[in-house]
């Protein structure tokens, strides 16, 4: 329609496409030279998968179809744009799809290059999922509504900035502080504004200055913490549009040590003195057994340690069994750990795996597993956590001990799992137990016998092995030297 005059608008042509239903939508192709058009009721009907329809609008007194394209849904297709060569469309119940129609007026080489279903649990062409999007912003970032799911934001191809720790990020840091590297590739014609690391610590979020060693590669120094402190990592770039940090929210978590010693492991595969059984016991069915656990939908089919098959469970039932065949029945039953010592370690932690499922039955998540704590045999008890979540596997929680009790040599912990309300199917698992603390002893390489202190004995190990490499080698340039002899006469005592 030529509608320069809005008294008397003009047609200029008309054209009819095959299988037409319902001509929705459409969006030109960025020369203008084609239509790119979408039918709203032809899926499921005459056309079986989501179909775009191109026609060619170069002479609008004389339209040309030209073909079409699909993509492999039977999805409705709906809203659709064009952008940098290539069309963004909402495709209902397939969600959003792209496609690249650099060579549009051959509609047989338009491919979908990217796409990102925001209705997962089906395609067939029915008014649900996502109805538009937009893909103009400067950024780059892709938007798209969602009938019952709302907003979704997305990005196309490779961030602007990719920030990564090579080798992941460190889980110890050094008390005293230290460097710590990270890479940033940014993408050319990207101009960074601003580098940041950002450190946190008991004592509150500090803003680190970020120092470019080659191309790809930063490094911050962290200064001195507290030996055992609990410290979080990120890093943030920002460029004149939007800002990339690593992790997108909140940091990475790391804790402030010379090393870590494990004090005591138990994987269950053989029986280190637990204790089925205790006060206010009395479940009639699904009481704790150490074995091999027999999946249901409930319970675990496999252990948790790598090597192992054995667990902690409440009840084992039989292969083809019903969810609730072994489950905790009628009341409670506890597992309680034998004694151990948590002083011989440096700053204890309790680690533990544990399984937990409360949501199957006619009457789910109603009851819980308590987990506690004792630093006196079990004579009193202190809690560490209430579990709820049907995680449906095996998790792994970490508690320092002084945060909850003074930490003795007469530790023990116990999981009471219970039925107490109207019969839910609850289950229960624990696995790998373990003690472990971090060495807070600053490192002493002047040390050479290792007896914590460092004096002639150790001055006779470095000049029995003057100008040779291994022992007395402190700077470790593969010679022993006057260096390393400077090393250890300044570290003396």
């Amino acid at each position: 329609m030529d509608v320069t005059n809005k008294a008397a608008p003009v047609l200029l042509s008309r054209i009819l496409y095959p299988n037409a239903r319902y001509s929705h939508q459409g969006w030109l192709t960025e020369d203008r030279k084609y239509f790119l058009l979408g039918d709203e009721l032809d899926e499921g009907a005459s056309q079986p998968l989501t179909t775009t329809y191109v026609i060619d609008v170069q002479n609008l007194a004389s339209l040309t179809y030209l073909g079409q394209f699909n993509n492999s849904t039977p999805a409705i297709t709906h809203n659709c744009y064009t952008h940098n060569g290539k069309m963004f469309a909402a495709n209902y119940r397939s969600g959003l799809r792209v496609f690249d129609v650099s060579n549009a007026g051959t509609p047989s080489s338009v491919t979908e290059v990217a796409y990102f279903d925001t209705y997962p649990g089906s395609d067939s062409a029915q008014f649900n999922g996502l109805w538009s999007c937009y893909p103009y912003f400067p950024s780059g970032t892709v938007i798209g509504s969602d009938l019952e799911r709302g907003l979704f934001v997305w990005r196309m191809g490779e961030d602007a900035v990719q920030l990564s720790f090579p080798g992941g990020a460190p889980q110890l840091v050094s008390p005293a502080g230290q460097p710590v590297t990270f890479d940033a590739i940014v993408q050319p014609g990207v101009t960074v504004t601003n580098k940041r690391f950002y450190y946190n610590t008991p004592g509150g979020t500090q803003s680190l200055s970020v120092t470019q060693v080659d191309a790809d590669t930063y490094s911050a120094t962290l200064p001195a913490v507290t030996c055992g402190s609990a410290v979080g990592l990120a890093v943030e770039f920002t460029t004149a549009t939007e800002t990339f940090r690593l992790p997108s929210t909140g940091f990475l978590p790391a804790t402030t040590a010379f090393g870590v010693a494990t004090g005591f492991t138990d994987e269950m595969e053989i029986d280190q003195g637990w204790t089925v059984g205790g006060a206010g016991d009395n479940a009639t069915a699904g009481q704790w057994v150490r074995a091999n656990p027999v999946g249901t939908a409930a319970q675990p089919e496999d252990d948790h340690t790598v090597n192992g098959v054995i667990c902690w469970i409440t009840a084992n039932g039989v292969a083809g069994g019903s969810v609730g065949a072994a489950d905790v029945d009628g009341g409670q039953t506890t597992l309680t750990s034998p004694v151990f010592d948590a002083t011989v370690v440096d700053t204890p932690f309790i680690s533990y795996w544990r399984w937990y499922s409360n949501n199957a039955g006619a009457a789910p998540n109603e009851d819980s597993m308590p987990v506690e704590i004792s630093n006196n045999g079990g004579t009193t008890w202190v809690l560490l956590e209430v579990v709820s979540e049907n995680a449906g596997a095996w998790v792994q929680k970490n508690f320092r001990i002084a945060d909850f009790v003074p930490p003795t040599s007469t530790m023990r912990i116990r999981f009471r799992a219970s039925d107490l309300l109207s019969g839910s199917v609850v289950e229960a698992g624990v696995d790998d137990v373990k003690l472990y603390g971090y060495d807070c002893t600053v490192a002493r390489p002047a040390d050479l016998n290792d007896d914590g202190v460092v004096d002639g004995a150790d001055l006779g190990i470095l000049l029995g092995n003057w100008g040779n490499a291994g022992a007395g080698d402190i700077d470790g340039n593969g010679q022993v030297d006057g260096a390393d002899l400077g090393a250890l006469v300044a570290d003396w005592g």
